[in-house]
């Protein structure tokens, strides 16, 4: 039922009401009138005007009160309910921005333990054929390969490792960052520029995963998980 319609009916019953009660009051009020008489002061004595008469006025005025409350409430409420609506497109903004700072921060401490889990991959299986500041250097080359103009620094074993192992290295690390074929190859390329010094680019993309004597084997990631199985 819309808000007019409502008001329309409360009219209606309003008028109604007051219809009634001057049919019924009017030969009373008559009466009232016609054997009223004047006092010493000339005042008017309402005494004589039935209870039943006040009763039933008492009634309207009571009514008409009721009536005109709840249409000023009704009032309010629309008011609050119009102001009210206009502020989901700010939750939701807001909602919006919460659930996005969510995201970056999961995709931040998905980056961290990813590039932690390489490093201790890194460490074990070069510590026995590199020097310390040969393993931080490599590690700090992973960091930095993908940020533009960054300096990737030389590394050095100690010629124990044959290129397979370094190939095998370079895919299994790029296989848990997304890295290409190529950028795999090209990143162990300026790391071991000595070890892969007779090997073209082109070359070592191609035989990454190639089988032969080795101590670095292929590490197949498991699916959606960066985790080595050394």
């Amino acid at each position: 039922m819309t808000k007019n319609i409502k008001e329309n009916l409360l009219i209606l019953l309003i008028s109604n009401i007051i219809t009634i009660i001057l049919f019924v009051t009017t030969p009373y009020i008559i009466r009232v009138v016609t054997s009223t008489k004047a006092t010493e002061n000339n005042n008017l004595m309402l005494s004589p005007l039935p209870i039943l008469l006040y009763l039933i006025l008492l009634s309207l005025l009571v009514c008409i009160i009721t009536v005109l409350y709840r249409l000023h409430t009704e009032k309010r409420i629309i008011i609050n309910n119009s102001i009210t609506s206009l502020q989901p497109a700010t939750s939701e903004k807001n909602k919006a921005e919460i659930m996005r700072e969510i995201y970056k921060n999961k995709q931040d401490h998905l980056e961290v333990n990813r590039y932690e889990a390489i490093k201790e991959y890194t460490y074990t299986v070069f510590s026995p054929y590199m020097t310390d500041d040969c393993l931080e250097t490599l590690c700090q080359n992973i960091k930095l390969y993908e940020i533009p103009e960054s300096c990737i620094n030389s590394v050095l074993t100690n010629g124990q490792l044959n290129t397979l192992d370094i190939r095998h290295y370079a895919w299994n690390i790029g296989e848990r960052l997304g890295w290409s074929g190529q950028t795999r190859a090209t990143f162990i390329k300026l790391c071991f520029p000595k070890e892969l010094n007779d090997v073209e680019i082109e070359s070592i993309r191609r035989t990454l995963r190639q089988k032969g004597k080795c101590k670095i084997e292929i590490d197949i990631p498991d699916k959606d998980s960066y985790e080595f199985h050394y």
